[in-house]
């Protein structure tokens, strides 16, 4: 069973560089993420203000549902209930598609950071997910997962890794109405 639980990635400042550690911090593989110091400070505070959810699950049928309940128990922790659905469904749809289409596991991210709330499916394939056209048949049973993903947020798409060895692909929310 995945462990739904929250996973705190904390900020570690060593030899005056701040860094990011992925699970536990090695000094070896620290790497600087800002031109100065200055610049590092202010981008720890803004990391200091968001919250982070992750999951690492096996590529099967069941991986869809495992994050929707990762999504929904963040935004339920996160006091975004209003979000919630909208969530679970895009990153269901997101997470279909690397079952369907990639290969190996998958990773899936929820940042709230400020008015946002940022979802990212990592899987092994670098080929881009390809939106099927709005004048498709209806009676697909496939092919309907990234249009409803365009619909329910308020910006998506995706990044090849540089290594060609798979992407992200990513959708955001507005967490906070605008101010009119």
């Amino acid at each position: 069973m995945a462990d739904l639980s929250t996973t705190v990635r904390p900020d570690v400042e060593a030899d005056g560089v701040v860094v990011r550690s992925k699970g536990r911090f090695n000094r070896q593989t620290a790497h600087q993420v800002s031109a100065s110091r200055t610049e590092a400070l202010g981008a720890a505070a803004v990391r200091a203000g968001q919250q982070r959810v992750e999951l690492h699950v096996r590529r099967n049928e069941a991986a869809p549902t495992l994050a929707r309940a990762a999504v929904g128990a963040a935004c339920d922790r996160w006091c975004l209930e209003d979000l919630r659905t909208s969530a679970q469904l895009i990153v269901s749809e997101l997470v279909t598609n690397a079952v369907r289409h990639a290969v190996g596991d998958i990773d899936v991210e929820a940042v709230l950071r400020g008015d946002f709330l940022h979802l990212r499916v990592h899987d092994g394939s670098p080929e881009p997910p390809v939106p099927v056209r709005s004048d498709a048949s209806i009676m697909r049973d496939s092919g309907r997962g990234l249009p409803i993903v365009a619909k329910y947020s308020s910006a998506w798409g995706f990044i090849v890794n540089q290594s060609q060895s798979g992407k992200v692909v990513w959708a955001t929310l507005r967490a906070c109405p605008r101010d009119t």
